[in-house]
């Protein structure tokens, strides 16, 4: 099925090229999709489009729990995406830390355009999180100085539940079913949705993600 919308996007991309790449964003096009469900995943299909690989860096690949990203090296991102495309979304993923050091961050991409602009949506295993947008190869840290904690965002090895909603102007992060925090932002309007995974001083960090979904809004 999604290879099938895939294909039906790449003829619209085709027939529609000089359009604003928002509008062929797929929550746009209502005649591929009817329902509110735009992408789900449980990753128990090895071929439903997720970016792999391993390198000296990292590891990206399927396994039979999820989907997991491990780093080697410290002050390291690696992420992965499916290669889709969205404007106004609600994206839901489960985490949970493998193995490595608690400083760390990992969570959902929204809006991803390239390597150089996209927004993450972040938790760490120490309890802290964020929203950051990377435009034209610069951080910048959403809504607040630093990250902020919260008790709501579940320490060491635990599951978290991240969901985020990137619609219109408005970016959230909610963790357990917590809203921690609701920032504006217009720089980034379209983009795929992805996962990643973020080491700090230290390296040897893996995170696992499961049921993955994408909701219209």
């Amino acid at each position: 099925m999604r290879k099938v919308m895939i294909l039906t996007l790449f003829i619209a991309w085709m027939m529609l090229s000089s359009c604003n790449p928002q509008s062929l964003s797929f929550d746009k096009l209502h005649y591929l999709n009817n329902d509110k469900v735009l992408f789900k995943d449980d990753f128990s299909d090895e071929q439903s489009g997720w970016l792999v690989g391993i390198s000296v860096y990292d590891l990206k690949a399927y396994s039979p729990e999820g989907f997991m990203i491990l780093v080697n090296a410290p002050n390291t991102k690696s992420w992965s995406i499916p290669g889709l495309r969205f404007s106004d979304i609600f994206v839901k993923v489960s985490a949970r830390k493998l193995s490595g050091p608690e400083n760390n961050s990992f969570g959902v991409l929204c809006r991803y355009q390239d390597p150089q602009n996209f927004y993450s949506f972040l938790v760490g295993s120490d309890g802290y999180y964020g929203i950051v947008k990377v435009l034209n190869g610069t951080e910048t840290l959403l809504g607040s100085s630093v990250m902020d904690y919260s008790v709501d965002v579940l320490p060491f090895d635990a599951t978290n539940e991240i969901a985020v909603d990137c619609v219109g102007n408005n970016l959230s992060l909610t963790v357990n079913d917590v809203l921690l925090m609701s920032v504006q932002d217009s720089d980034l309007s379209y983009g795929d949705v992805g996962l990643l995974v973020e080491s700090r001083e230290e390296g040897d960090l893996a995170v696992l993600f499961n049921n993955f979904l994408v909701e219209a809004r």
